[in-house]
């Protein structure tokens, strides 16, 4: 009885509209394939929903799940897992070949398998058991029942060795032996007995009885066929199937223990942003270039490790395998009509690709953004992966009003792990010229992080960080001639393998801060993350896939100083600004968070 009280907890019944809607529910095939082998084992992600739409907040639903074969003529029930938060997990076993139809039926909402249960727990005479009493040529029918409720005399069945007992009304002048066998009928009346626990006393018998059987006779074989289902539009509070599924449940937990054949396991009674790399990756010889400390090295290889996980190789083969912003679902989590400021609305988002096949592994490049027209406010949202082909979109709500909610997909997860394997192929995208100056003579020279040259070169080295910049030395000009350095883009589709220099780069930013606090602790330091950027621009150089991977480098360095970030990166999603160069207003509030650091 307790297991069945937490399985059916009371669901207080106000208004139909705040009960289980199967119309407004929604049904996921988990990790759909296109094709499935015998015994494979098909889960379906149930998320119920009242008739406003709302999610609701708990289970207890009765449900019937099927699969069946219109061809074999075979069918097999499904199993339902609750998890008591207003999802289910529904999981078919495939026993046969070719196709199959599935189905899925609300029964009774949660609110009514709890008044059901109430009701079959304040009484259980809405079945009359009337008893034939034969003497001669004398035919008496008279009530009978585990429990009678009267004062009269009554005539007492008991078995002495179970202690159960079945009562009738003693007929005048008729003995109680005189029963010879009795029938049933229905009594029209609202409420169950109340004495629910002689069912639970006959199974119990029954229990007992196979018990003694198995001790006396251990190879016996016992077969227990539980209900079968029956018609859905009849009297439910007497004749639902809810009542057979008590049954079936609680000779379950009886029999579990026990060496027997079940029966109980018969079938049932029949905004997309495309970013497609298409990138040559030559093999180019190793470059030479400084050894860092180890200290830096062992940094590099924790945040090497890191973003390696965060970003695990895809094979890109087919477009149509990438995830599809077209085929994909965004869910609210347990919408409500209205929110609270500083509340958290959450978002169920589940990819699929292009043929609409859920996505089994995550790292897609998402950008979720929140934003309220009226006051011309933004805030980014935080996105969780969950490797799976789901993410949860969480947004703090700020402000009172409506807001507009956007998700977008920046780059799938192919691409994603084709821009980060690019990234490591090279980084020589960007040419450094350095401008030479002696008198009257100008000379440019190709400078860098390292050269792939086998000329002469300058080497201007810091030695307290070890950090090196090279350029190629100008004919009859000193190295001291350098006066500045410009940039200009190349064109080729592969990046340098030294991706190193930019977290030595920024180590040294860091070591450069640790000796000003041991200097000066009390001075304050301010970093400015990335600003998001064009959105259709040469993905694989000026892509925020990089900029992000800058934000999470920086993040992760500089995260136990005493520092104060512009989290630009935030900012910018937050206002929907895809420009790389903000507008005024932007700029505006990135400097008066500066002026709150130092103010």
């Amino acid at each position: 009885m307790e297991k069945l009280n937490q399985l059916l907890p009371p669901r207080p019944f106000t208004d139909v509209n705040t009960t289980t809607s199967a119309k407004h529910s929604t049904a996921t095939i988990l990790n759909p394939r296109d094709t499935y082998c015998r015994g494979d084992q098909l889960d379906i992600l149930l998320e119920v929903r009242d008739h406003l739409g709302r999610r609701k907040e708990y289970g207890g639903d009765f449900l019937r799940a099927r699969m069946s074969s219109q061809d074999l003529k075979a069918g097999a029930s499904g199993k339902v897992t609750d998890f008591n938060n207003g999802t289910y997990l529904v999981s078919f076993t495939l026993f046969w070949e070719g196709q199959v139809s599935l189905s899925l039926l609300l029964m009774h909402p949660s609110e009514g398998a709890s008044a059901l249960w109430r009701a079959r727990n304040q009484g259980y005479d809405k079945i009359i058991f009337m008893g034939h009493f034969n003497n001669g040529t004398s035919q008496v029918l008279s009530e009978c029942g585990l429990t009678v409720n009267t004062s009269v005399d009554l005539c007492q069945y008991l078995d002495a060795r179970d202690q159960e007992v079945f009562y009738c009304v003693r007929p005048q002048k008729i003995s109680c032996h005189a029963l010879t066998h009795m029938y049933s009928k229905n009594k029209e009346v609202s409420y169950l007995s109340k004495q629910e626990m002689s069912l639970f006393e006959r199974i119990l018998n029954i229990y007992k009885a196979v018990q003694r059987l198995l001790l006396r006779s251990p190879d016996t074989t016992v077969i227990i066929k539980t209900e079968n289902t029956r018609d859905m539009y009849s009297d439910v509070e007497r004749f639902s199937d809810f009542h057979g599924y008590i049954q079936y449940l609680t000779l379950k937990g009886l029999f579990q223990d026990v060496n027997l054949w079940p029966a109980a396991n018969v079938a049932i009674s029949l905004h997309h942003q495309n970013a497609y790399l298409k990138s040559s990756t030559p093999k180019i010889s190793p470059l030479s270039l400084l050894k860092p400390s180890t200290e830096t090295e062992l940094r590099i290889k924790e945040i090497m490790e890191k973003l390696n996980q965060l970003i695990p190789p895809r094979p890109f083969t087919d477009v149509n395998t990438t995830t599809s912003a077209t085929h994909s679902t965004a869910t609210i989590l347990n919408p409500r009509d209205t929110y609270c400021r500083g509340d958290q609305l959450d978002i169920l988002l589940e990819v699929r690709d292009h043929l609409g096949r859920r996505k089994e592994y995550g790292r897609d490049f998402l950008r979720a953004r929140m934003s309220s027209p009226a006051l011309k406010a933004g805030a980014s949202g935080k996105v969780t992966d969950f490797n799976n082909g789901t993410y949860l979109i969480s947004f703090t709500l700020f402000w009172e009003g409506q807001v507009s909610l956007s998700l977008l997909l920046i780059h799938p997860s192919e691409g994603a792990s084709a821009l980060w394997r690019a990234r490591n192929q090279g980084y020589d995208k960007i040419i450094f010229k350095g401008k030479f100056v002696n008198g009257t003579t100008h000379i440019f020279a190709e400078c860098g992080l390292t050269l792939n040259s086998s000329a002469e070169l300058c080497e201007y080295l810091d030695n307290r960080d070890e950090e090196a910049f090279y350029c190629e030395k100008p004919q009859h000009l000193p190295c001291e001639a350098l006066t500045h350095i410009t940039t200009r883009n190349r064109e080729i589709s592969y990046l340098t393998a030294k991706e190193k220099s930019l977290f030595d780069k920024t180590i040294s930013v860091r070591k450069a801060i640790e000796r000003l606090f041991l200097r000066s602790p009390t001075t304050k330091v301010i970093i400015k993350t990335e600003n998001i950027r064009e959105m259709h621009i040469e993905g694989e150089r000026f892509g925020d896939f990089h900029g992000y991977i800058q934000y999470l480098i920086m993040k992760d360095i500089f995260k136990d100083l005493n520092v104060g970030v512009i989290d630009a990166w935030d900012m910018t999603i937050a206002y929907g600004n895809d420009n790389v160069h903000p507008p005024d207003h932007v700029v505006g509030n990135q400097i008066n968070m500066f002026l709150n650091y130092i103010c």
